[in-house]
């Protein structure tokens, strides 16, 4: 598959999710995340946004292992995936996992702020 074609194949599942996210529809985004994920193993968009869906499904584990290749992959990312990693621990009853995550998610360079 051409860098073109790639591009634009992602583009169309991303925006796929997102409508679908829109359309509460969060199931049917978590399986175009995971398809991303699957052909795009390294995306950690696709891993983050999986993992957020998964969060708000109660699928605790899968979102913990999801967040925490993202935040392995990039330990300086996004401070929201520290965040979030760190409010699921907490509910799997980890407090010491929780509080890492939270102090991580200070430390995080957030390109959205």
């Amino acid at each position: 598959m051409s860098l073109m074609s790639r591009g634009i194949a992602y583009q169309a599942l991303k925006l796929r999710a997102i409508t679908l996210l829109v359309l509460n529809r969060r199931a049917a985004a978590r399986e175009v995340f995971s398809e991303m994920v699957r052909r795009w193993p390294e995306d950690l968009y696709a891993r983050s946004s999986r993992a957020h869906v998964d969060a708000q499904l109660g699928r605790r584990t899968s979102a913990i292992e999801d967040l925490r290749i993202v935040t392995t992959a990039d330990p300086h990312g996004r401070a929201a995936d520290w965040f979030n990693l760190g409010f699921l621990l907490d509910a799997e009853d980890d407090p010491a996992g929780a509080e890492a995550a939270f102090l991580s998610a200070v430390d995080a360079r957030d390109p959205d702020r």
